[in-house]
């Protein structure tokens, strides 16, 4: 009976099925239940509404998985910005609110739903469909045959106008390469190549991954020599995550005072509040580092998908669980003449929950961070971000990571991200989406550094799982209007006095089924009924290491 009311709704006077944002699991159930003619084709979906396109590959996980069901259009292509001047002379792109007297009704920046600007420059999500919509898959690639298996997934072309090359990796630096033409392989047909690596040269302790490219060998009107219409990367061994520390026998200093305790050694001075149980001062050489402390958090500035689905209303508990929470306890104990233990404590009440930060400090300036948090009310939403930020000097903005990238990812949006050394400046870690937002996150990194012009900083390095960070030239705050969505540009954006680093456990889903109510996938989702912990450490990085 259900089978033949989803029949009934269905218009049998059309050739496809083609309903609009219809959700995967009911695609799923059309074709459990009735249909068994058509072809369905999304006639729009994953809606690319300013930081959006998340979990798309589990579209097309559906589509390969069903041949009736055939893919879809995304909606849309291009932001409908127009070039604007404000005040000051600065060009912006305007859209609705722009140009209406107020109190006319506008649709705000519901014209900006583009996988490209208003200029045609990509956003982060259109190198995420490249990725899904490639038609040259690589697959079970075997270092005992010493081959890969390449899918020739285009319907009425073979392969032979592209080169295949390959690269070895070694923790994010080339150490083999090599190339071969993928000849004879029909349309939707495979083929295994032999790859002719050097085995010998793969060293333990060390990670290794493998990346490929289908590149043109022929230049079209669309298509230029040499441009990348495929990729993959392959993971061949696991990265080392344990905890390397500097062997040091130098005695560590311990002043403690009546609101801060102070850790000293050669070239090297740490401070604690005693009141906020926070780390609020990191000295290298007489530099200091922190502008200001590091700090929980658990809020991201609200993407357009966000205000869609009322997650600044619904989550807002979140982005004050730890300013409106308390110190409960705040400890120390010398583990060794070089090294202490520092011990925090914090009730989170107004989520009921605490959290516990725990600091081993030795006298080379490591700092490890353990970070348990325990929430107790399984009845509040999601939490939107999961981890520790603090603000530091200006003038560490030299970055270089190694994680995924180089463009933004999230965790439902990083099949087209490979991991990989990546060097930039933290200002070209900004993605300007034509209103401000949440951007520039990067998942799976191993360790990332931040130094200075004289190469002096920090490393962030990952123990037993990797982590997640931002760095930009702005806070949360200056991309966050609050509660309530504001037509706002870049060019009011002023670049501030600090760069501001998150460090993160996890951060939820951009999610892009539509913008106006859907939430990221249940599996990209993290709610307060279950304890999560992570721990990284803090390196010293002086001139000359």
């Amino acid at each position: 009976e259900r089978a033949e009311k989803m029949t009934e709704v269905k218009e049998r006077h059309t050739d496809i099925v083609g309903n609009m944002y219809m959700p995967i699991p009911q695609v799923k159930q059309l074709y459990n239940e009735g249909e068994h003619e058509r072809p369905f084709i999304w006639c729009e979906y994953s809606h690319a509404m300013g930081n959006s396109n998340g979990n798309f590959k589990e579209y097309w996980d559906l589509v390969y998985s069903h041949p009736q069901i055939q893919g879809g259009f995304i909606w849309d292509w291009m932001d409908q910005g127009l070039l604007k001047k404000d005040e000051q002379g600065q060009e912006f792109w305007a859209y609705g609110g722009d140009f209406e007297p107020e109190g006319v009704y506008n649709d705000g920046n519901f014209c900006l739903n583009g996988l490209v600007n208003p200029d045609w420059t990509p956003h982060p999500g259109a190198m995420e469909v490249k990725k899904v919509y490639q038609n040259i898959h690589f697959k079970q690639l075997d270092l005992t045959e010493d081959q890969v298996i390449i899918h020739n997934d285009y319907f009425f072309k073979n392969l032979d106008d592209f080169t295949i090359t390959w690269e070895m990796l070694e923790n994010g630096t080339a150490v083999q390469r090599g190339w071969f033409a993928p000849s004879n392989i029909m349309p939707q047909e495979q083929k295994a190549y032999r790859l002719n690596i050097d085995k010998s040269k793969v060293k333990d302790g060390k990670e290794y991954v493998i990346n490929f490219y289908a590149k043109r060998i022929a230049n079209t009107q669309f298509v230029p020599l040499g441009y990348v219409l495929a990729a993959e990367q392959f993971v061949l061994t696991d990265y080392n995550f344990e905890d390397k520390k500097i062997e040091t026998s130098a005695k560590l200093k311990v002043t403690e005072k009546a609101k801060s305790l102070l850790l000293s050694a050669a070239g090297m001075d740490i401070r604690f509040s005693k009141q906020s149980g926070l780390l609020t001062s990191y000295k290298i050489n007489d530099l200091e580092l922190i502008k200001e402390a590091l700090a929980p958090t658990f809020w991201r500035a609200p993407t357009d998908n966000d205000f869609g689905n009322n997650m600044p209303g619904r989550c807002k508990a979140w982005k004050t669980a730890f300013s409106e929470g308390s110190l409960v306890d705040f400890s120390y104990q010398e583990t060794s003449a070089s090294e202490i233990l520092v011990k925090t404590k914090h009730a989170l009440d107004s989520v009921n929950s605490t959290l516990e930060i725990f600091y081993t400090v030795n006298s080379a300036g490591e700092i490890t961070v353990d970070y348990v948090f325990a929430p107790q009310n399984s009845e509040l939403p999601e939490i939107p971000r999961i981890g520790m930020k603090v603000r530091l000097q200006k003038a560490l903005d030299s970055l270089q990571y190694y994680g995924k990238g180089p463009w933004e990812n999230y965790v439902d949006r990083n099949k087209s991200a490979r991991i990989g050394l990546y060097k930039s400046k933290v200002a070209e870690q900004y993605y300007p989406y034509t209103r401000p937002q949440e951007n520039g996150h990067k998942t799976a990194v191993r360790w990332l550094s931040l130094t200075n012009p004289s190469g002096i900083g920090l490393v962030v390095s990952a123990i037993y799982a990797p982590f997640e960070f931002n760095a930009l030239p702005y806070a949360t705050a200056d991309l966050d209007p609050g509660e309530k969505k504001a037509g706002r540009h870049n060019t009011q954006l002023k670049e501030a006095d600090f760069v501001e680093l998150h460090i993160d456990h996890k951060m939820m889903g951009v999610g892009g089924d539509n913008s106006w109510g859907a939430k990221p996938h249940e599996q990209y989702r993290y709610y307060p009924d279950k304890d999560y912990s992570y721990r990284f450490k803090l390196s010293p990085v002086r001139s000359g290491n």
